[in-house]
């Protein structure tokens, strides 16, 4: 006979609800990242980001840089070709324009 394996606080997909024992890693440390990425490699596709900078989900860390931590950063979709040289499609290209800016409140101190 098989055993549930799952321990009784797991819900139906047998994962913990706050998912003990793995490594979180703030969107914070992931837009330092993709940002450092993209200043290296300015014109980067959303797959070439994600790939390079460890990133779970490229657009949403993207949406994150500019709505939330301020970052200024220019999207611009381009007409590639594609491989069989007879079709093309759009892809998006980030280039990381600015950092957010922080007050340094030491200073007025």
């Amino acid at each position: 006979m098989l055993r549930d394996s799952r321990s009784p606080d797991q819900g139906e997909g047998g994962a913990s609800p706050d998912f003990v024992g793995l490594p979180r890693d703030p969107r914070e440390g992931q837009c330092a990242r993709a940002a450092d990425y993209m200043a290296a490699h300015p014109g980067c596709t959303l797959r070439e980001l994600a790939e390079g900078a460890d990133l779970g989900s490229a657009s949403k860390v993207v949406s994150e840089m500019r709505r939330r931590y301020g970052y200024a950063v220019r999207c611009e979709r381009k007409r590639r070709a594609c491989r069989d040289g007879e079709h093309s499609r759009r892809e998006a290209c980030y280039w990381l324009e600015g950092r957010p800016v922080r007050p340094q409140m030491e200073l007025w101190a």
